[in-house]
């Protein structure tokens, strides 16, 4: 028991994606269709996530958090989340398309990307654990992605140093976390 609770650290990419404006809009809703809005949303970018080899951490309520790297090393798990963020950024055009069509209104997504060490592992309980990743690279990843706004892909510059020759980007200065 004890063994499977413990952590490593591992040099690991976390990615976290939200919807913006969530909640105004999920007012204007039924249940069901927030049910059926999420649902549908999720699924898309879950197999995004999984296409660029990405470990789904978990669902955060409107957002997900993902992560490369882990449990399966990768060459450069930067620049398969980055990628994964370009992907799901389609795809969620194609989604809003669709939602246009049938009436509704479009969603918004921001997201966020740190590089660094952090510790992964099943974290729980005898009863119930969960393979998760903690650590400052993940609080940084979501505080970044907080800060993001719909459609931008915001990345920390440890994790932009690692994709600097593939990706173009532009520097957003320097901000508070």
């Amino acid at each position: 028991y004890i063994s499977t609770l413990k952590g490593q650290r591992k040099e690991v990419t976390v990615l976290f994606a939200d919807i913006r404006g969530f909640t105004p809009l999920s007012e204007q809703l039924a249940p069901e269709e927030v049910v059926a809005l999420l649902n549908d949303y999720l699924t898309h970018m879950t197999e995004v996530v999984f296409r660029y080899e990405g470990t789904l951490d978990k669902f955060l309520g409107d957002g997900l958090m993902a992560v490369f790297g882990a449990p399966v090393p990768q060459a450069n798990s930067t620049l398969n989340a980055v990628r994964a963020a370009v992907a799901m950024r389609e795809r969620l055009n194609e989604f809003n398309i669709a939602r246009r069509i049938g009436g509704r209104e479009p969603v918004h997504v921001g997201i966020g990307i740190n590089y660094g060490e952090a510790v992964v592992g099943n974290i729980g309980s005898r009863e119930r654990m969960d393979y998760t990743v903690i650590g400052d690279t993940v609080n940084v990843a979501q505080r970044i992605q907080a800060g993001a706004s719909g459609g931008q892909i915001v990345l920390t510059e440890e994790a932009f140093l690692r994709v600097a020759d593939a990706v173009e980007a532009r520097p957003l200065g320097r901000f508070q976390l």
